[in-house]
């Protein structure tokens, strides 16, 4: 059994890492539904195809 002075001492800490694994959790999911990153890269991507070659533009 613990005692209540080292939970309170130990809460936190623990409650601070449950927060930062919700937090990347989070990220991830809208990572999953909501795929910014994927098109941004694809964006970049495409502006640096055009950039480059201006007759092969479909992707």
């Amino acid at each position: 059994m613990l005692q209540p002075e080292y939970l309170n001492k130990f809460k936190p800490k623990l409650f601070f890492h449950i927060l930062r694994l919700t937090e990347v959790l989070r990220l991830y999911i809208m990572l999953q539904t909501e795929p910014f990153l994927f098109n941004l890269i694809k964006i970049i991507f495409r502006t640096k195809q055009a950039h480059g070659s201006q007759k092969n533009n479909s992707l």
